[in-house]
């Protein structure tokens, strides 16, 4: 074997950087290094794997919808007042409500951040047909008993200040009406009276605040019961 062949590295080392390679002690030393190195990660390996077939699985959750902050009683829910976070699927919460049949509702109670959100928190907003945004339902009595009779939900009539003739609101749409005028109308056919008939229709209407306030005068000046109200009708539309 020649001295050329006799001082070459062998294939392994040939693999190496060439600080690495050679019988010197530098070299040497750095291979050992880097056997140590080597051990250690592997032997991390070996440590995590095992943790990870030894260590029980994480608990089981599931998403729950909860108050992202302090909210009032009769608070209209929108996204960005509730949050989604982990729940544990063993400690279940009854009632609890999807992320789609929360936002619009109204609370029924006051509810503090992090209070997971349930049927029981909350109910639908009140919608009712032919009530405008900003409007409000008052009842208008009505004692005129052949206008009363004519009413029906969905109508709409003309309000004026009895006294003045002033008009209170116009097209106003009525929501119910309910009266008291039958009974009234059977005791004076019983008794073979003509008279008309002495009961009371009331009439939930939609109105503006203000109008409202001006039905409030008008009736307290009549002496209330309906006397400082005229009532026009119109039929549905």
């Amino acid at each position: 074997m020649s001295t050329r062949d006799s001082t070459r590295p062998p294939a392994w080392q040939r693999l190496l950087p060439d600080p690495w390679q050679g019988p010197s002690r530098q070299a040497q030393w750095r291979r050992g290094r880097a056997r140590r190195v080597l051990c250690g990660l592997l032997l991390a390996a070996a440590v995590l794997a095992l943790v990870s077939v030894v260590r029980p699985p994480a608990p089981a959750t599931t998403r729950v919808l909860v108050a992202a902050r302090d909210l009032p009683a009769g608070h209209r829910l929108t996204a960005a007042d509730v949050r989604g976070v982990a729940w544990p699927a063993g400690a279940t919460v009854p009632g609890i409500l999807a992320a789609d049949a929360v936002t619009g509702t109204l609370l029924v109670a006051p509810i503090h951040s992090g209070e997971p959100l349930t049927a029981s928190r909350v109910r639908a907003a009140g919608r009712w047909s032919g009530v405008a945004d900003g409007q409000v339902v008052v009842s208008v009595p009505v004692t005129q008993g052949s206008v009363a009779q004519l009413v029906q939900p969905g109508d709409h009539i003309d309000l004026y200040d009895g006294a003045s003739g002033r008009p209170i609101g116009t097209d106003l749409a009525v929501v119910l009406a309910a009266g008291t005028g039958d009974r009234a109308d059977e005791a004076s056919a019983s008794s073979g009276s003509s008279s008309t008939a002495s009961g009371t229709t009331q009439l939930q209407v939609a109105v503006s605040r203000s109008q409202a306030a001006a039905i409030a005068t008008a009736n307290a000046a009549g002496g209330g019961v309906g006397g400082g109200l005229l009532v026009a009708a119109s039929p549905s539309r």
